[in-house]
């Protein structure tokens, strides 16, 4: 029997729970271009597979010890990789 992969949403409050981050640093990341979550009819942030690949990734640079200018470059350099 074939399963499909089932598509993994998480709204802010979940992600941030489940990376064990501040909630706030996600709207950091959104604010400085680094993510772009999509939003629900609410107007909620919503995190697909990729968006919280992504995080996770800024995430890593953050604990190097990377400067959020740094991060803004690396992160630029990977996406048109």
């Amino acid at each position: 029997m074939a399963y499909k992969k089932r598509r993994r949403l998480l709204g802010s409050n979940a992600l941030a729970r489940k990376l064990n981050i501040d909630q706030g640093k996600l709207v950091e990341f959104e604010r400085q271009g680094l993510v772009k979550p999509k939003r629900n009819g609410l107007g909620h942030r919503i995190y697909g597979a990729a968006d919280i690949e992504r995080v996770k990734y800024l995430i890593r640079l953050m604990d190097e010890g990377h400067t959020m200018k740094q991060i803004r470059e690396l992160a630029s350099q990977k996406s048109t990789a």
